[in-house]
């Protein structure tokens, strides 16, 4: 688990990196909305690793019948 928490923090910086000349210039919502959409990725990332047995939508495929 923490070697997925240091690869996280290592993207969360490089889109960090990336993004800093417009995340410097946007105003105080749009901050906040981009700060929070990548924390919420991460977390959702971290979580769908450390917990692999989550239902898929692949699993749902086999139930329809084609």
């Amino acid at each position: 688990m923490i070697n997925y928490i240091v690869q996280a923090l290592i993207v969360c910086i490089a889109i960090y990196a990336y993004e800093w000349k417009n995340f410097h210039s946007a105003n105080t919502a749009t901050k906040w909305v981009f700060s929070l959409l990548v924390a919420g990725s991460t977390f959702l990332w971290i979580y769908m690793r450390v917990n692999p047995l989550l239902p898929r939508l692949g699993h749902l495929f086999k139930y329809i019948p084609f």
